[in-house]
């Protein structure tokens, strides 16, 4: 049986579909008509991740990287901001952190944790459900780094612009 196969049947699958039926909830809550689908990423993984239940049933979202020009994080952050059971932490700096932080001031449901070693990132990306990657459709960056981080902690990927596969480009 093939990796890609495995995988199709593994606990990351079922956790991607969890993701997928909650974020399913909140878009329907909220109104959204956007497409969704889940996609593997097809990446063995040698260990279970654990299924990340905080007992309230609030996604958890995680942004890791560059705070810049090639990705959407305003839309992000208003849009966490003004949903009660969407949570996001955010690792990572850059010339728009600072901006940021106000959009998201007086939110308790949003995090921002600066730089963080090894350790660091790999506790944070434990109590998370998700990875996004809000790329801007004209973003210069091809394939994001963040990504394999993602699937290296089993989460399921989120995004938006020109990563989506609903994108025109």
């Amino acid at each position: 049986m093939s990796s890609c196969v495995q995988s199709a049947v593994s606990p990351v699958a079922t956790l991607a579909e969890t993701v997928a039926r909650r974020y399913a909830l909140l878009a329907e809550k909220y109104g959204t008509s956007a497409p969704r689908e889940v996609f593997g990423h097809c990446i063995e993984m040698h260990s279970q991740p654990p299924f990340r239940d905080n007992g309230a049933g609030a996604l958890r979202l995680a942004y890791i990287g560059n705070m810049s020009l090639s990705y959407d994080l305003a839309t992000l952050v208003e849009t966490v901001a003004a949903t009660a059971d969407v949570s996001l932490d955010v690792a990572g700096g850059g010339p728009d952190r600072e901006r940021l932080g106000k959009l998201a001031s007086g939110a308790d449901n949003i995090r921002f944790h600066g730089y963080l070693d090894e350790t660091g990132l790999r506790e944070m990306l434990s109590r998370c459900d998700a990875g996004v990657v809000p790329m801007f459709p004209e973003s210069a960056v091809g394939v994001p780094g963040k990504l394999a981080d993602y699937a290296a902690a089993g989460l399921a990927v989120m995004t938006m612009g020109s990563m989506s596969p609903f994108s025109s480009k």
